[in-house]
C-alpha cells in the first residue's frame, strides 16, 4: 500500500501482518466468485480492491491522508497586517484561518507582516490548534548610516 504498514482485509477478514506483505488469494476450480481486498489505516480514507482475475499477482491499495480543517483566530495589531500560513497569503488580519490537520501535518506556521513594521512568526502545534493567536508587531526602526 501507500503509504505502507496498512493492514489488510481480504472478503472482510483481517489478514495477519501489514503491508508490504503477502497474503493468499485462494480459487477452486471453477470458482468465479470476486474477491475483495481492503486497505485500512489510522488517519488514512481506506481503498478496496475487486480482483476477478486468477492470475492477478499483485494488489496496490492507495490510501487517502484525511484531513481535518479546524479555523483558528488570527488577531494583529496593527489591523490590515498580511497573515501567510506555511508561506502562502492568506489574507488580511485580524480575521480566521483554517488549519488542515492530518496524521502527517501536526504543525503549522503562521506569519504576519506589515510595511513598516517587523514581521513576526509563530508554530502552531496540533495540541493547541483551538486557541487563539496574538501578534503584536512592532515598528521597525529606520538604519542609520
Amino acid at each position: 500500500s501507500h503509504p505502507p504498514g496498512a493492514e489488510i482485509r481480504i472478503n472482510g477478514i483481517l489478514q495477519p501482518g501489514d503491508t508490504p506483505t503477502v497474503a493468499e488469494l485462494s480459487w477452486e476450480r471453477g470458482d468465479t466468485v470476486p474477491r475483495k481486498v481492503e486497505f485500512r489505516k489510522a488517519g488514512y480514507k481506506s481503498d478496496e480492491r475487486i480482483i476477478k482475475d486468477k492470475s492477478v499477482t499483485k494488489v496496490t491499495g492507495l490510501l487517502a491522508e484525511v484531513f481535518h480543517p479546524v479555523a483558528i483566530r488570527v488577531n494583529c495589531a496593527p489591523a490590515g497586517a498580511l497573515i501567510e500560513v506555511d508561506e502562502q497569503p492568506w489574507g488580511e488580519g485580524p480575521g480566521e484561518v483554517t488549519l488542515n490537520w492530518s496524521v502527517t501535518k501536526k504543525s503549522h506556521k503562521i506569519r504576519v507582516s506589515r510595511p513598516g513594521y517587523e514581521p513576526e512568526e509563530k508554530t502552531v502545534e496540533d495540541s493547541k490548534r483551538d486557541i487563539p493567536l496574538d501578534f503584536r508587531l512592532k515598528p521597525a526602526l529606520p538604519r542609520l548610516p
